[in-house]
């Protein structure tokens, strides 16, 4: 590749929220090639990174237009990887491949060879990654991903993963995170309380830790150090009354989005969550499947949220 193409690669890669360098990074490539590959390169990045713009009733057909680039060219796209012996289920987003699905055993021993090949990769799940969790955390490459998943690491229920997860809680390679689903991995208070107090987590937007075993002691260093999330879910936790007293009275969490869905809440804490610190930002709050009742505390719910509550 040309110097300017490298260069423009490299302006993508250290600015990988701003469409900006994608788009003329297509628009070089329309000019300076006439590789078919490398046109339809061009038209799956102005499609993608067009999606979140144009008028809802123009996505579908765009959505389509992507779909047709992938399915005529991805093959060639991915040949890279597939020569490395490198297999996952990969994803195209903004024109790129943003990510994947990889066993975490496999992102440790390939990471180098991934991120050459893929470099704008961003998004890794990694399936049922118990037994694996201390080599991952360990790995350098962690860094260059800003959004993992782990949902259900074990499925047998007799791995030790409780005695794995603080070593990524305590991973100096995660910082770069926004995005961190841990659903369905066991997690009790004990380990609830280091994941919230971990400052390599600090930038994490996007937590989901549903189905899990918090209770409302395992919030304490949620409530007592500032936090901030575009999204918490925290359904199918038994976090009961007291978790919901806890939630409301955190002076210095910022959210958006809250799911306390099946989490075991009554009426008391209902009442709680109607007079929350955080309610006036708030912009969804998620309670249904739980026993609040048909009385004042629902009213009371309603009468703070109105249509940002699902009840």
């Amino acid at each position: 590749m040309s110097e300017t193409g490298e260069r423009l690669l490299r302006e993508i890669r250290e600015k990988p929220d701003d469409d900006a360098p994608r788009m003329v990074y297509a628009d070089w490539l329309l000019s300076s090639s006439t590789d078919p590959d490398d046109h339809a390169r061009a038209e799956l990045i102005h499609t993608q990174c067009g999606l979140d713009r144009v008028h809802p009733t123009d996505v579908p057909a765009r959505h389509h237009q992507a779909v047709a680039l992938l399915k005529k060219h991805k093959r060639f796209w991915l040949a890279p990887l597939r020569q490395a012996n490198i297999h996952g289920n990969w994803e195209f987003r903004r024109g790129f491949l943003d990510a994947g699905k990889l066993t975490a055993r496999r992102f440790v021993e390939v990471a180098p060879k991934l991120f050459e090949l893929a470099p704008m990769l961003r998004a890794l799940t990694f399936p049922e990654a118990s037994n694996e969790l201390v080599a991952l955390a360990g790995s350098p490459h962690l860094a260059r991903l800003d959004d993992i998943s782990l949902h259900q690491m074990c499925k047998c229920g007799g791995c030790k993963i409780q005695l794995e997860l603080p070593s990524l809680f305590r991973s100096e390679h995660v910082s770069n995170l926004r995005r961190l689903v841990l659903s369905g991995c066991r997690i009790e208070s004990d380990n609830a309380e280091l994941l919230f107090g971990s400052k390599q987590l600090d930038k994490v937007r996007v937590l989901d830790l549903h189905d899990n075993r918090i209770t409302s002691f395992g919030l304490a260093t949620l409530v007592d150090r500032p936090h901030t999330y575009t999204k918490l879910i925290l359904a199918g936790n038994p976090l009961g009354d007291a978790g919901a007293v806890a939630l409301a009275q955190a002076p210095e969490l910022s959210i958006e989005e809250l799911d306390l869905s099946d989490c075991a809440i009554e009426k008391d804490g209902a009442r709680a969550l109607a007079e929350a610190v955080w309610g006036e930002s708030i912009v969804k709050l998620v309670v249904h499947g739980n026993s609040i009742g048909k009385g004042a505390a629902r009213v009371a719910l309603r009468e703070r949220y109105g249509k940002r509550l699902e009840l």
